[in-house]
């Protein structure tokens, strides 16, 4: 059985925390990020360059990890339907044979905030537009995922954000970032099944 877990979120939600933590506890898994193949071919992790050469190398790293029969995480957005449904039905052509969806679901204005707090920001307009890809096709199991979980914030979380829209951009501004309960240890986040299987995994990266 070879592993995908397949990341979903806005910039700013915790994608690439969740994914080297994922790494930090496991190195036998393989991250698989767009934004670094866009620093390996354009020089810089915002260029957004050539899509057809970046998901050249997403397929060439997914075969990799396949023949290594290493899970991979693939750290990306992945906010459209059509985009995500091709990415998960060439992954299993490809040869993998579990695929979790991890969605994070990170509200808009804690998104927005983090960004703010960047070096490397990316334009509110884009978040927004994913924003609303996202809320007009959320992730669901039809895109083709075994499993989908969901990772949202609790309420001291959202009460955070609210506090810092109304406190401005120049506000301090620190939230914890999603993790799965890989160790199952406490998490600031809620943890929402869609389907019940492969939940609180103590190992997710065995094979």
């Amino acid at each position: 059985m070879t592993r995908l877990f397949f990341l979903i979120g806005l910039p700013g939600s915790g994608k690439s925390y969740l994914a080297q933590n994922l790494i930090a506890q496991h190195p036998e898994c393989q991250i698989i990020s767009t934004d670094t193949i866009r620093a390996k071919l354009f020089g810089d992790e915002a260029a957004q360059g050539s899509w057809l050469q970046v998901w050249g190398e997403v397929e060439q790293q997914f075969q990799q990890a396949i023949a290594l029969a290493a899970t991979a995480i693939y750290d990306a957005t992945n906010a459209k339907s059509r985009h995500r449904r091709a990415a998960i039905a060439r992954a299993r052509e490809l040869g993998f044979t579990e695929i979790t969806g991890l969605w994070l679901d990170i509200s808009l204005d804690m998104c927005m905030e983090r960004n703010r707090q960047r070096e490397r920001q990316v334009p509110e307009e884009i978040i927004l537009q994913m924003h609303h890809q996202l809320q007009g096709a959320p992730p669901n199991l039809e895109d083709g995922f075994d499993t989908l979980i969901v990772l949202g914030e609790d309420k001291e979380e959202k009460q955070r954000a609210e506090e810092m829209k109304a406190e401005g951009p120049k506000a301090d501004f620190r939230v914890a970032s999603p993790s799965l309960p890989l160790s199952l240890a406490p998490l600031p986040l809620s943890l929402l099944p869609v389907e019940n299987t492969g939940i609180a995994i103590a190992n997710p990266c065995n094979h």
